[in-house]
């Protein structure tokens, strides 16, 4: 004799082996993905992270989670154009391009705190 289920379960469906280790291995790969990209949990200052671009009005930027558009200075760094894939900035006479989710180039040096200027006027 062997084990014998006391009662009958109707309807009621059982999880697997599989998918026990389809949750674990999920998990695992949302684990290692945080790991290899560190770029999505940078916590630096002068990263863009998203661009609404606008043909009509005037584009903004999303960079390190505050909202800026063509002309606000943002740690001492002007906004001078927002194109739809990158933005274009100059600090000190220095002009660069960067792309959603590039790594912030050393021109932006380290923030002693957070500044946004913002010019209302063109919106």
């Amino acid at each position: 004799m062997g084990w014998k289920r006391p009662y009958k379960l109707r309807n009621v469906k059982m999880i697997s082996w599989t998918q026990i280790c389809t949750v674990l291995i999920m998990l695992l790969a949302v684990w290692v993905y945080n790991i290899v990209w560190p770029t999505i949990s940078y916590k630096g200052h002068g990263m863009v992270e998203g661009i609404i671009y606008n043909t009509e009005k005037n584009s903004t930027a999303l960079i390190d989670g505050m909202i800026v558009g063509e002309g606000d200075i943002i740690y001492g760094v002007s906004v001078i154009k927002i194109h739809s894939d990158k933005v274009e900035f100059e600090k000190d006479g220095s002009r660069w391009e960067q792309h959603v989710w590039e790594w912030p180039k050393h021109t932006w040096g380290k923030p002693k705190q957070v500044q946004v200027h913002t010019d209302t006027t063109n919106w």
